[in-house]
Protein backbone atom coordinates (compact mmCIF):
# COMPACT_ATOMS: atom_id res chain seq x y z
CA UNK A 1 0.00 0.00 0.00
CA UNK A 2 1.40 3.38 -1.00
CA UNK A 3 0.74 6.37 1.25
CA UNK A 4 1.04 9.93 -0.01
CA UNK A 5 1.82 12.46 2.75
CA UNK A 6 1.52 16.22 2.22
CA UNK A 7 2.13 19.31 4.38
CA UNK A 8 3.02 17.54 7.60
CA UNK A 9 5.60 19.44 9.68
CA UNK A 10 8.83 19.49 7.64
CA UNK A 11 7.41 17.25 4.88
CA UNK A 12 5.96 19.06 1.86
CA UNK A 13 5.34 15.85 -0.04
CA UNK A 14 6.44 12.26 0.49
CA UNK A 15 5.40 8.72 -0.34
CA UNK A 16 5.93 5.64 1.78
CA UNK A 17 5.20 1.95 1.20
CA UNK A 18 3.35 0.12 4.01
CA UNK A 19 2.61 -3.60 4.14
CA UNK A 20 -0.65 -4.26 5.98
CA UNK A 21 -0.79 -6.90 8.71
CA UNK A 22 2.98 -6.85 9.13
CA UNK A 23 5.56 -5.08 11.23
CA UNK A 24 6.88 -2.17 9.17
CA UNK A 25 10.27 -0.82 10.24
CA UNK A 26 11.38 2.52 8.85
CA UNK A 27 14.82 3.82 9.72
CA UNK A 28 16.82 6.90 8.73
CA UNK A 29 19.03 9.55 10.27
CA UNK A 30 17.56 12.01 12.81
CA UNK A 31 15.50 14.89 11.44
CA UNK A 32 14.39 13.19 8.23
CA UNK A 33 10.72 12.96 9.29
CA UNK A 34 10.24 9.42 10.68
CA UNK A 35 8.34 10.65 13.73
CA UNK A 36 6.30 13.06 11.61
CA UNK A 37 5.23 10.24 9.28
CA UNK A 38 4.27 8.03 12.26
CA UNK A 39 2.31 10.89 13.90
CA UNK A 40 0.57 11.72 10.63
CA UNK A 41 -0.47 8.10 10.00
CA UNK A 42 -1.78 7.81 13.60
CA UNK A 43 -3.62 11.17 13.44
CA UNK A 44 -5.40 10.37 10.17
CA UNK A 45 -6.01 6.71 10.98
CA UNK A 46 -7.66 7.73 14.30
CA UNK A 47 -9.27 10.82 12.73
CA UNK A 48 -7.82 12.98 15.54
CA UNK A 49 -8.49 16.64 14.63
CA UNK A 50 -6.14 18.02 17.29
CA UNK A 51 -3.24 15.81 16.19
CA UNK A 52 -3.90 16.74 12.55
CA UNK A 53 -3.76 20.45 13.45
CA UNK A 54 -0.43 19.93 15.24
CA UNK A 55 1.06 18.63 11.96
CA UNK A 56 0.48 21.93 10.15
CA UNK A 57 3.88 23.24 8.94
CA UNK A 58 5.08 26.37 10.68
CA UNK A 59 5.34 28.24 7.39
CA UNK A 60 1.55 27.86 6.83
CA UNK A 61 0.46 29.03 10.27
CA UNK A 62 -1.41 32.31 10.10
CA UNK A 63 -1.85 31.93 6.31
CA UNK A 64 -5.47 32.21 5.17
CA UNK A 65 -4.67 30.04 2.14
CA UNK A 66 -2.73 27.53 4.19
CA UNK A 67 -2.18 24.07 2.87
CA UNK A 68 -3.59 21.56 5.34
CA UNK A 69 -1.87 18.30 6.28
CA UNK A 70 -3.17 15.36 4.24
CA UNK A 71 -2.58 11.63 3.70
CA UNK A 72 -4.03 9.47 0.95
CA UNK A 73 -3.97 5.68 0.78
CA UNK A 74 -5.07 4.92 4.36
CA UNK A 75 -8.38 3.37 3.36
CA UNK A 76 -7.30 -0.19 4.21
CA UNK A 77 -5.88 0.70 7.65
CA UNK A 78 -8.36 0.57 10.54
CA UNK A 79 -6.01 0.24 13.53
CA UNK A 80 -2.36 1.03 14.01
CA UNK A 81 0.30 0.54 16.71
CA UNK A 82 3.44 2.65 16.60
CA UNK A 83 6.61 1.64 18.43
CA UNK A 84 8.34 4.96 19.04
CA UNK A 85 9.78 6.99 21.93
CA UNK A 86 6.30 7.68 23.33
CA UNK A 87 5.54 3.96 23.36
CA UNK A 88 8.82 3.26 25.15
CA UNK A 89 8.19 6.00 27.72
CA UNK A 90 4.55 5.14 28.36
CA UNK A 91 4.53 1.37 28.13
CA UNK A 92 7.97 -0.14 28.37
CA UNK A 93 10.38 1.52 30.77
CA UNK A 94 8.61 2.62 33.95
CA UNK A 95 10.13 4.39 37.00
CA UNK A 96 9.18 1.57 39.39
CA UNK A 97 8.95 -1.32 36.97
CA UNK A 98 11.00 -2.81 34.17
CA UNK A 99 8.00 -3.11 31.85
CA UNK A 100 4.46 -1.83 32.14
CA UNK A 101 2.21 -4.60 33.39
CA UNK A 102 5.03 -6.97 34.40
CA UNK A 103 2.85 -8.23 37.24
CA UNK A 104 0.15 -9.33 34.78
CA UNK A 105 2.71 -10.71 32.33
CA UNK A 106 5.12 -12.58 34.61
CA UNK A 107 3.29 -13.22 37.91
CA UNK A 108 -0.50 -13.25 37.58
CA UNK A 109 -1.71 -16.71 36.62
CA UNK A 110 -4.52 -19.11 37.55
CA UNK A 111 -2.21 -20.62 40.21
CA UNK A 112 -1.48 -17.17 41.62
CA UNK A 113 -5.20 -16.36 41.76
CA UNK A 114 -5.91 -19.68 43.53
CA UNK A 115 -3.21 -18.96 46.14
CA UNK A 116 -4.55 -15.44 46.67
CA UNK A 117 -8.06 -16.81 47.23
CA UNK A 118 -6.64 -19.28 49.77
CA UNK A 119 -4.76 -16.50 51.58
CA UNK A 120 -7.91 -14.35 51.64
CA UNK A 121 -9.87 -17.24 53.16
CA UNK A 122 -7.23 -17.78 55.86
CA UNK A 123 -7.19 -14.06 56.68
CA UNK A 124 -10.99 -14.07 56.89
CA UNK A 125 -10.83 -17.07 59.28
CA UNK A 126 -8.35 -15.19 61.50
CA UNK A 127 -10.58 -12.11 61.41
CA UNK A 128 -13.64 -14.15 62.33
CA UNK A 129 -11.72 -15.80 65.19
CA UNK A 130 -10.83 -12.43 66.67
CA UNK A 131 -14.36 -11.13 66.23
CA UNK A 132 -16.21 -14.13 67.75
CA UNK A 133 -13.86 -15.47 70.45
CA UNK A 134 -15.24 -14.91 73.99
CA UNK A 135 -12.06 -15.97 75.83
CA UNK A 136 -10.00 -13.61 73.67
CA UNK A 137 -12.43 -10.79 74.47
CA UNK A 138 -12.01 -11.51 78.20
CA UNK A 139 -8.21 -11.53 77.83
CA UNK A 140 -8.32 -8.18 76.01
CA UNK A 141 -10.47 -6.73 78.81
CA UNK A 142 -7.96 -7.98 81.42
CA UNK A 143 -5.11 -6.32 79.53
CA UNK A 144 -7.12 -3.11 79.25
CA UNK A 145 -7.69 -3.14 83.03
CA UNK A 146 -4.00 -3.80 83.58
CA UNK A 147 -3.02 -0.91 81.29
CA UNK A 148 -5.52 1.37 83.01
CA UNK A 149 -4.05 0.32 86.35
CA UNK A 150 -0.62 1.45 85.13
CA UNK A 151 -1.90 4.99 84.75
CA UNK A 152 -0.93 7.58 82.17
CA UNK A 153 2.80 8.05 81.70
CA UNK A 154 4.92 8.52 78.59
CA UNK A 155 7.74 6.17 79.63
CA UNK A 156 7.12 4.40 82.98
CA UNK A 157 4.20 3.28 85.11
CA UNK A 158 2.60 6.36 86.65
CA UNK A 159 3.36 6.81 90.37
CA UNK A 160 -0.30 7.55 91.03
CA UNK A 161 -1.45 4.26 89.44
CA UNK A 162 -3.20 1.48 91.34
CA UNK A 163 -0.32 -0.93 90.71
CA UNK A 164 2.35 1.39 92.14
CA UNK A 165 0.17 2.23 95.16
CA UNK A 166 -0.43 -1.45 95.79
CA UNK A 167 3.27 -2.37 95.57
CA UNK A 168 4.90 0.74 97.08
CA UNK A 169 5.68 -0.95 100.40
CA UNK A 170 7.17 -4.02 98.72
CA UNK A 171 6.13 -7.61 99.36
CA UNK A 172 2.78 -7.57 101.16
CA UNK A 173 3.59 -10.85 102.97
CA UNK A 174 6.74 -9.33 104.46
CA UNK A 175 5.20 -5.87 104.93
CA UNK A 176 1.64 -6.53 106.03
CA UNK A 177 -0.49 -3.43 105.49
CA UNK A 178 -1.95 -1.61 108.48
CA UNK A 179 -5.19 -3.06 109.64
CA UNK A 180 -4.33 -6.58 108.45
CA UNK A 181 -1.81 -7.44 111.18
CA UNK A 182 -4.28 -9.86 112.82
CA UNK A 183 -4.03 -12.06 109.68
CA UNK A 184 -0.22 -12.35 109.94
CA UNK A 185 -0.36 -15.93 111.24
CA UNK A 186 -2.52 -17.02 108.32
CA UNK A 187 -0.42 -15.19 105.78
CA UNK A 188 2.85 -16.73 107.04
CA UNK A 189 1.64 -20.25 107.71
CA UNK A 190 2.78 -22.34 104.71
CA UNK A 191 0.40 -25.19 105.54
CA UNK A 192 -2.59 -22.83 105.49
CA UNK A 193 -1.38 -21.22 102.29
CA UNK A 194 -0.92 -24.58 100.56
CA UNK A 195 -4.22 -26.03 101.82
CA UNK A 196 -6.17 -22.85 101.25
Amino acid sequence: MLLEIKNCNNIDKASIEIETGKLNIKYAINGTGKSTIAKAIAAFCNDDAQKKAELLPFKYRGDNNKKLPAISGLDEIKTIAIFNEDYISNYLFQPDDLLKGTFDVFIKSPEYDAHMREIQKLLQDVHDTFQKHEELDELIQVFEQFVNGCGKSSSNIAKSSSIVKGLKDGNKLANIPKGLESYKQYLHDEKIMLDG
